[in-house]
């Protein structure tokens, strides 16, 4: 009885073992640009709706690829590919001022409300 579990337990072992270490697909240079470029395209559908959370969450992963990730292709990154990346950089910082001039713009309509109620209370 106690064989069966021991054999049991040492099969599941391996498994698991198996398993975390095929969990970890290899990461192209290729695969690196198009993960990029799908984080562009997402952050571009929904940039507009993000809270703060959302923001972080942009932010750490801009970061990821456009820092960390890109450190382990930086030599081998053609002249083209860096045109594209330098362009997705770009583009994800595009997205950031959009999203701080709708703040300031939404933030400036509620100062001009603010003095416009102001105003006629003080003129009656």
């Amino acid at each position: 009885m106690t064989n069966i579990y021991t054999s049991f337990i040492s099969i599941t072992f391996v498994l698991l073992c198996l398993t975390a270490c095929n969990n970890t697909p290899a990461f192209t240079k290729k695969q690196y640009i198009t993960k990029f470029e799908s984080f562009i395209v997402i952050t571009e559908s929904s940039y507009m709706n993000f809270d703060d959370d959302g923001w972080k969450k942009a932010n750490s992963d801009f970061k990821e690829l456009s820092e960390t990730e890109y450190s382990r292709f930086e030599k081998e990154i053609t002249t083209e590919e860096q045109l594209k990346i330098d362009k997705l950089i770009g583009r994800y910082y595009s997205y950031v001022a959009k999203f701080k001039a709708a703040q300031l713009q939404n933030k400036l309509k509620r100062i001009y409300n603010q003095a416009e109620g102001f105003i006629e209370n003080v003129t009656k």
